[in-house]
Protein backbone atom coordinates (compact mmCIF):
# COMPACT_ATOMS: atom_id res chain seq x y z
CA UNK A 1 0.00 0.00 0.00
CA UNK A 2 1.08 3.68 1.09
CA UNK A 3 3.34 5.08 3.43
CA UNK A 4 3.00 8.43 4.20
CA UNK A 5 4.86 10.96 6.65
CA UNK A 6 3.51 13.92 8.22
CA UNK A 7 6.28 16.91 8.90
CA UNK A 8 6.72 20.28 10.29
CA UNK A 9 7.44 22.22 12.84
CA UNK A 10 5.83 22.51 16.31
CA UNK A 11 3.02 23.81 16.50
CA UNK A 12 2.22 23.07 12.32
CA UNK A 13 -0.57 20.22 13.82
CA UNK A 14 1.27 16.82 12.91
CA UNK A 15 -0.19 14.67 14.95
CA UNK A 16 -4.09 16.11 14.88
CA UNK A 17 -3.68 15.99 10.88
CA UNK A 18 -1.74 11.93 11.59
CA UNK A 19 -4.72 11.22 13.83
CA UNK A 20 -7.71 12.77 11.90
CA UNK A 21 -6.40 10.68 9.00
CA UNK A 22 -6.70 7.53 10.96
CA UNK A 23 -10.62 8.01 11.88
CA UNK A 24 -11.56 10.25 8.70
CA UNK A 25 -9.88 8.89 5.47
CA UNK A 26 -12.09 6.73 2.81
CA UNK A 27 -8.84 4.50 2.75
CA UNK A 28 -8.21 1.45 5.38
CA UNK A 29 -5.48 4.05 7.51
CA UNK A 30 -2.89 3.25 10.42
CA UNK A 31 -1.52 5.93 12.21
CA UNK A 32 2.13 5.48 13.56
CA UNK A 33 4.02 7.68 15.80
CA UNK A 34 7.52 7.68 14.06
CA UNK A 35 9.56 10.59 15.87
CA UNK A 36 12.72 9.91 18.63
CA UNK A 37 10.43 10.62 21.53
CA UNK A 38 9.22 7.30 23.16
CA UNK A 39 6.78 9.32 26.01
CA UNK A 40 4.65 9.97 22.50
CA UNK A 41 5.14 6.53 20.62
CA UNK A 42 2.12 4.38 20.24
CA UNK A 43 4.59 1.29 19.92
CA UNK A 44 7.83 0.88 21.48
CA UNK A 45 10.61 -1.88 22.72
CA UNK A 46 10.40 -2.67 26.01
CA UNK A 47 13.89 -1.36 26.18
CA UNK A 48 12.67 1.97 25.55
CA UNK A 49 9.68 1.73 27.70
CA UNK A 50 12.27 1.38 31.08
CA UNK A 51 14.82 3.83 29.94
CA UNK A 52 11.21 6.40 29.64
CA UNK A 53 10.61 4.94 33.41
CA UNK A 54 13.87 5.43 34.71
CA UNK A 55 13.95 8.92 33.00
CA UNK A 56 10.79 10.13 35.02
CA UNK A 57 11.52 8.69 38.29
CA UNK A 58 14.75 10.74 37.79
CA UNK A 59 12.91 13.78 36.81
CA UNK A 60 10.50 13.40 40.13
CA UNK A 61 13.40 13.15 42.05
CA UNK A 62 14.86 16.23 41.03
CA UNK A 63 11.80 17.69 41.43
CA UNK A 64 10.96 16.72 45.21
CA UNK A 65 14.43 18.18 45.83
CA UNK A 66 14.16 21.26 44.41
CA UNK A 67 10.89 22.16 45.36
CA UNK A 68 9.54 22.35 41.47
CA UNK A 69 5.55 21.88 41.49
CA UNK A 70 5.16 22.02 37.85
CA UNK A 71 3.76 18.49 36.85
CA UNK A 72 4.77 19.08 32.74
CA UNK A 73 8.71 19.12 34.85
CA UNK A 74 8.21 14.86 34.73
CA UNK A 75 7.41 15.09 31.08
CA UNK A 76 10.94 14.31 28.38
CA UNK A 77 9.39 17.32 26.39
CA UNK A 78 9.91 20.03 29.18
CA UNK A 79 12.65 22.53 28.14
CA UNK A 80 14.52 21.37 31.19
CA UNK A 81 15.57 17.66 30.11
CA UNK A 82 16.08 18.62 26.19
CA UNK A 83 20.18 19.96 26.29
CA UNK A 84 21.11 16.51 28.18
CA UNK A 85 24.57 15.80 27.69
CA UNK A 86 25.24 11.63 27.41
CA UNK A 87 29.41 10.20 28.29
CA UNK A 88 30.18 8.35 25.13
CA UNK A 89 29.02 4.55 26.70
CA UNK A 90 25.37 6.09 26.87
CA UNK A 91 25.75 7.70 24.22
CA UNK A 92 26.35 4.21 22.05
CA UNK A 93 24.10 2.48 24.40
CA UNK A 94 21.53 4.69 23.26
CA UNK A 95 22.28 4.41 19.80
CA UNK A 96 21.53 0.96 19.56
CA UNK A 97 18.55 1.21 21.63
CA UNK A 98 16.87 3.85 19.30
CA UNK A 99 18.07 1.97 16.19
CA UNK A 100 16.20 -1.21 17.64
CA UNK A 101 13.23 0.87 18.26
CA UNK A 102 13.34 2.44 15.02
CA UNK A 103 13.50 -1.06 13.55
CA UNK A 104 10.63 -2.46 15.72
CA UNK A 105 8.24 0.34 14.47
CA UNK A 106 9.35 -0.30 10.75
CA UNK A 107 8.33 -3.72 11.17
CA UNK A 108 4.99 -2.64 12.55
CA UNK A 109 4.52 -0.78 9.26
CA UNK A 110 5.89 -3.19 6.81
CA UNK A 111 3.26 -5.78 8.77
CA UNK A 112 0.34 -2.93 8.33
CA UNK A 113 0.69 -2.37 4.68
CA UNK A 114 0.55 -6.34 3.85
CA UNK A 115 -2.74 -6.31 5.49
CA UNK A 116 -3.56 -3.52 2.99
CA UNK A 117 -3.28 -0.64 5.04
CA UNK A 118 -2.11 3.02 4.24
CA UNK A 119 0.68 4.10 6.71
CA UNK A 120 0.13 7.59 8.32
CA UNK A 121 3.52 8.42 10.01
CA UNK A 122 3.48 11.02 12.55
CA UNK A 123 6.83 12.53 12.20
CA UNK A 124 9.57 10.52 10.59
CA UNK A 125 12.98 9.62 11.74
CA UNK A 126 14.64 10.74 8.43
CA UNK A 127 14.03 14.11 9.11
CA UNK A 128 15.05 14.14 13.07
CA UNK A 129 18.25 15.36 11.36
CA UNK A 130 16.38 18.33 9.52
CA UNK A 131 17.11 20.52 13.03
CA UNK A 132 19.19 23.57 13.13
CA UNK A 133 23.22 22.75 14.50
CA UNK A 134 22.40 19.51 12.85
CA UNK A 135 26.39 18.73 12.11
CA UNK A 136 27.02 19.85 15.33
CA UNK A 137 25.17 17.25 16.98
CA UNK A 138 27.33 14.43 18.98
CA UNK A 139 29.18 11.96 17.09
CA UNK A 140 27.08 8.95 18.41
CA UNK A 141 23.93 10.65 16.80
CA UNK A 142 25.64 11.51 13.77
CA UNK A 143 26.05 8.11 13.39
CA UNK A 144 22.15 7.13 14.01
CA UNK A 145 21.12 9.36 11.77
CA UNK A 146 23.57 8.18 9.15
CA UNK A 147 22.49 4.85 9.06
CA UNK A 148 18.78 6.18 9.12
CA UNK A 149 19.50 7.87 6.28
CA UNK A 150 21.61 4.95 3.90
CA UNK A 151 19.70 1.81 5.41
CA UNK A 152 15.79 3.11 6.40
CA UNK A 153 13.38 2.90 3.42
CA UNK A 154 11.81 6.59 3.10
CA UNK A 155 8.16 6.96 3.00
CA UNK A 156 6.06 6.77 -0.84
CA UNK A 157 4.94 10.49 0.40
CA UNK A 158 6.13 13.08 2.75
CA UNK A 159 3.62 15.97 3.42
CA UNK A 160 5.31 19.13 4.89
CA UNK A 161 2.83 20.84 7.14
CA UNK A 162 3.86 24.68 7.16
CA UNK A 163 3.01 28.01 8.31
CA UNK A 164 4.51 31.19 9.06
CA UNK A 165 6.62 30.75 12.31
CA UNK A 166 4.77 33.70 14.39
CA UNK A 167 1.86 31.52 13.92
CA UNK A 168 3.55 28.02 15.16
CA UNK A 169 4.91 29.89 17.79
CA UNK A 170 1.60 31.26 18.80
CA UNK A 171 0.53 28.09 19.07
CA UNK A 172 2.42 26.18 20.82
CA UNK A 173 4.69 29.07 22.57
CA UNK A 174 8.02 26.67 22.31
CA UNK A 175 11.31 27.80 21.23
CA UNK A 176 11.80 31.17 19.39
CA UNK A 177 10.55 32.62 15.73
CA UNK A 178 14.12 32.56 14.37
CA UNK A 179 14.31 28.58 15.77
CA UNK A 180 11.01 27.83 13.76
CA UNK A 181 12.32 29.57 10.35
CA UNK A 182 15.41 27.79 10.71
CA UNK A 183 13.58 24.44 10.85
CA UNK A 184 11.48 25.25 8.37
CA UNK A 185 14.11 25.80 5.94
CA UNK A 186 15.59 22.35 7.13
CA UNK A 187 12.73 20.55 6.32
CA UNK A 188 11.98 22.28 3.05
CA UNK A 189 15.80 20.98 2.20
CA UNK A 190 15.70 17.31 3.91
CA UNK A 191 12.44 17.20 1.55
CA UNK A 192 14.27 17.45 -1.61
CA UNK A 193 15.71 13.92 -0.75
CA UNK A 194 12.20 12.89 -0.59
CA UNK A 195 10.80 10.42 -3.20
CA UNK A 196 7.46 12.18 -3.26
CA UNK A 197 7.57 15.51 -1.24
CA UNK A 198 4.67 18.34 -0.69
CA UNK A 199 4.48 21.59 1.49
CA UNK A 200 0.91 22.11 2.30
CA UNK A 201 -0.59 25.15 4.04
CA UNK A 202 -1.03 24.47 7.72
CA UNK A 203 -2.62 27.46 8.72
CA UNK A 204 -6.17 26.68 6.78
CA UNK A 205 -8.61 24.88 8.70
CA UNK A 206 -8.13 21.68 9.71
CA UNK A 207 -11.03 20.45 7.20
CA UNK A 208 -8.84 22.07 4.36
CA UNK A 209 -5.38 20.45 5.43
CA UNK A 210 -7.33 17.05 5.53
CA UNK A 211 -8.38 17.12 2.21
CA UNK A 212 -5.24 18.54 0.54
CA UNK A 213 -3.28 15.86 2.39
CA UNK A 214 -5.92 13.49 1.29
CA UNK A 215 -6.03 14.59 -2.53
CA UNK A 216 -2.03 14.21 -2.37
CA UNK A 217 -2.20 10.48 -1.13
CA UNK A 218 -4.57 10.09 -3.90
CA UNK A 219 -2.43 11.52 -6.79
CA UNK A 220 0.81 9.68 -5.52
CA UNK A 221 -1.01 6.44 -5.35
CA UNK A 222 -2.38 7.11 -8.60
CA UNK A 223 1.19 7.71 -9.96
CA UNK A 224 2.96 4.93 -8.85
CA UNK A 225 0.92 1.47 -9.54
CA UNK A 226 3.06 -0.78 -7.40
CA UNK A 227 1.25 1.32 -4.66
CA UNK A 228 -2.26 0.20 -5.84
CA UNK A 229 -4.06 -1.92 -3.63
Amino acid sequence: MTTVAIIGADGAGKTTVAKALETSSSLPVKYLYMGANIESSNHSLPTSRLILFVKRRKFRRVARREGITDPAFLSTHHEAHRAVKYGTPTSLLRMFNRLADVAYRQLISWLCELRGFVVIYDRHVLFDAARPGGSRAPWPDRVYHWILSNAFPQPDLVVFLDAPSELLHARKQEGTIEYLDERRRAFVAQGQKAKHFVRIDASQPLERVLDDVGRCIADVRRSSPALQP
